[in-house]
């Protein structure tokens, strides 16, 4: 009995071994286990719930690659011009053409000039002259002025040391040493400027004159007449009338008491003008209108003496008389 059962048992087991060799270890109707493989993880959104509202992401933007500025190119231009005055100044050897010591000997007044010269593309020759007042005790130089001067042309040029005043404060120069204007029908004289050393300001004195005494110097700046002290500062002024507007230089008296001058209209006399004769006191520097004429027009005032003036026509060899203490005025 027994043995029966073990015999079926053992029947069955051996069915059931082959079946699972055909069907590779799984029964008919049996699910396959999954297997399990290596995998890289990726993160993903998770998928919204069935009837939530979807949110738009938006979309993925990938970053531009940064661009290299290149590098800025840089086209040489052409080199400076030099100024004439510097190459004039290479070329030429200078010379010193006029000295004036201070009476101190502490300082004194240079003038260097560079001669006529062509230079550059300029067939005409230029020269350069400098006036320049020396320290030797400081070992310095103070240039006060420069003229670059087309040679062979008109006109008044030149640098020209004059005065010191007595303590060597105040310079007094010309920048007018030749020459004189072009087509002047009237008497012209040149000008003076006065360097004031203590703070080098400088002051230039139209048509100037030095007093009789040489302590004086009077000379038109910015339309009034000025008269400084040679060693000192202004002592006065004095504007001139309301008759014709353009002035002729002041002339001392002989004992330098008074200045005299003219006011005129015209240059040279083009149109029909007046003029008018104007005496300045010397100590209160009033001025006093003496004659406004127009027939005959004057372009010319001197002193014949203290109590005279001697009075020119212009664009003619006439002269008149003025006599101071009767007014009267006579052909000469």
């Amino acid at each position: 009995m027994h043995g029966s059962v073990i015999g079926r048992g053992l029947g069955v087991a051996a069915v059931l071994t082959a079946l699972l060799a055909a069907c590779a270890g799984q029964l008919p109707g049996q699910t396959a286990a999954p297997t399990l493989a290596a995998t890289v993880a990726v993160e993903t959104a998770a998928a919204p719930a069935a009837g939530a509202p979807s949110i738009p992401l938006p979309p993925a933007t990938i970053p531009a690659a940064p661009t290299l500025t290149p590098e800025p190119t840089i086209t040489p231009g052409p080199s400076p011009t030099p100024v004439p005055e510097a190459l004039l100044v290479a070329a030429v050897e200078p010379r010193l053409a006029a000295v004036l010591p201070a009476p101190d000997d502490m300082k004194r007044a240079e003038v260097i000039i560079y001669d006529c010269a062509a230079i550059g593309d300029d067939p005409n020759p230029r020269s350069l002259e400098i006036l320049r007042i020396v320290d030797p005790a400081a070992a310095t130089e103070y240039q006060i002025d420069s003229q670059f001067i087309n040679c062979g042309g008109l006109g008044a040029f030149g640098l020209e040391p004059l005065a010191w005043g007595a303590s060597g404060r105040a310079f007094y120069y010309t920048p007018a040493r030749e020459g004189g204007p072009d087509g002047a029908c009237r008497p012209w004289v040149r000008s003076i400027v006065r360097a004031d050393l203590a703070d080098w300001t400088l002051t230039t004195l139209e048509q100037a004159a030095g007093s009789p005494d040489g302590t004086r110097i009077a000379g038109w700046v910015n339309g009034e007449l000025l008269v400084f002290a040679l060693d000192g500062g202004e002592l006065g002024r004095s504007a001139p009338a309301a008759l014709p507007p353009f002035v002729g230089p002041p002339v001392w008296s002989p004992d330098g008491a008074a200045l005299a001058y003219l006011q005129y209209t015209t240059g040279c006399g083009e149109t029909a003008g007046e003029s008018a004769v104007v005496l300045v006191d010397g100590t209160t520097f009033a001025p006093r209108v003496l004659l406004t004429s127009a027939a005959p027009e004057f372009a010319a005032v001197e002193w014949l003496d203290v109590g005279r003036l001697q009075l020119t026509a212009l664009n003619s060899e006439q002269r008149w008389v003025y006599d101071l203490a009767t007014g009267q005025l006579s052909p000469q």
